[in-house]
């Protein structure tokens, strides 16, 4: 059987993968969390569990911060020796009116106060089978939907964190979900799409693939966009869930990604832009599924893109941050390497997993590692470089995430999988 190699800081997935043990002297949980920005406030989660809300006016200065409580669990992670408390956070916070929601590691999920600063609730998704949430949420008509490793998505009611309603699926949920039109739709391990009433939890349709899903779906005029670890793209009738078109299609040879589709799409000017962990971006025709064009940028992509002034932002793992545009010239201008631009913080070790974000024509990065943001104006090129963020550490440890990912400063992990 075919293999694939992962020496990286994001090896990616326990249905093939099975871990033991630790790596360092010290294991931290850690997450990847995006950026939020929202009124005079940019909002992160560091690694060290901190929910930071930074100045947009001034990244060095901090308007406030609370810390994501944890538990501690006998043996820690993968039965390591002294067990964190802190509570990693891997999707993108959300602001809702007064309050930030997001998802912790730990199973719960959390509200907070910005005219309070400080925690409102916070409420463990499944009493009886608690597991961690490694996606973001979304919160729409009083409603925060969020998917659990136990396979479940969940309806909370946004003010008291309440359930409404749960679907299961037949495996775990590590995406983040999507609304649009009263329907919310998510992907799961057991190869499905599932698209779902959003008032009752009632399914709608699912569309079977040939791999697990953890991109966020896209809907864009009346059309659902999966990219999946099958290494396709599906385009979906959002009513009824039957397929459009699927890229590569049937039987095409030549131009087929060779790894999997872990970011979620964007689409800009009738193209949709899948950054795949190959180290190229598929610009495909929404119409049709027709490749328009690839771009090579020569390094793992997990980070999903942002869209501004109809370019598409792109950033590797490796920290460099490219625009691209597949309308007309077919251009990729490499916009910053972050690691030469961030000299004072162990620019080797830097790397960008989490999703960018952008607002008012800036780019924002959550940087590993480093646990910095960045502003990136994409006209001058210049980033904007925040203080190391609140309660995060400098010092070099061993990082403990999802299942089989295993980050460290110390050292690169290799991971065999089989397909």
């Amino acid at each position: 059987m075919k293999k694939k190699i992962f020496a990286t800081t994001l090896a990616l997935l326990a249905i093939v993968i099975t871990l033991t043990g630790c790596f360092g002297s010290a294991a931290v949980a850690a997450g990847w969390a995006g950026v939020t920005v929202s009124g005079d406030s940019v909002y992160t989660v560091s690694s060290q569990g901190q929910l930071v809300a930074l100045s947009s006016a001034d990244l060095t200065k901090t308007n406030w911060t609370a810390a994501v409580e944890g538990v501690a669990s006998s043996g820690g992670f993968l039965g390591c020796s002294a067990p964190s408390t802190i509570v990693a956070v891997y999707g993108t916070p959300v602001v809702s009116g007064d309050m930030v929601y997001l998802a912790g590691y730990n199973g719960k999920v959390y509200s907070y106060s910005i005219s309070k600063q400080n925690e409102s609730s916070n409420a463990l998704l499944d009493q009886d089978d608690s597991q961690p949430i490694v996606g973001g949420l979304v919160v729409d008509q009083g409603k925060v939907f969020v998917a659990s490793s136990n396979g479940n998505l969940y309806a909370l009611n946004a003010t008291t964190l309440a359930q409404v309603w749960k679907f299961s699926t037949g495996n775990k949920i590590w995406s983040t979900p999507a609304v649009d039109n009263g329907m919310v739709f998510v992907g799961s391990f057991d190869k499905k799409v599932y698209a779902l009433d959003a008032a009752t939890g009632n399914k709608k349709w699912s569309f079977n693939t040939q791999g697990a899903i953890i991109a966020t779906p896209v809907i864009d005029n009346g059309i659902v966009y999966v990219a999946s670890f099958d290494r396709h793209i599906y385009a979906m009738d959002e009513a009824t869930g039957n397929l459009k078109w699927q890229f590569p299609a049937s039987g095409q040879s030549g131009n087929e990604p060779s790894e999997w589709f872990w970011a979620t799409p964007v689409i800009s000017n009738g193209i949709l832009y899948a950054p795949c962990l190959d180290g190229k971006v598929y610009a495909v025709n929404t119409q049709d599924g027709s490749l328009v064009a690839t771009f090579d940028l020569g390094a793992e992509i997990p980070s999903s893109p942002v869209v501004v002034a109809g370019k598409v932002i792109v950033a590797t793992r490796e920290a460099q941050i490219y625009s691209l545009d597949a309308s007309g010239t077919q251009a990729q201008l490499l916009l910053v390497n972050l690691r030469t631009n961030d000299k004072d913080n162990n620019p080797s070790k830097l790397i960008v997993t989490s999703p960018l974000s952008a607002a008012n024509g800036i780019v924002y990065i959550h940087g590993l590692q480093s646990d910095r943001i960045y502003a990136l104006d994409p006209v001058t090129k210049i980033p904007t470089i925040s203080e190391i963020l609140a309660g995060a550490t400098t010092s070099a440890s061993t990082v403990t995430v999802p299942t089989t990912v295993i980050l460290t400063t110390t050292a690169t992990v290799t991971v065999t999988a089989t397909k």
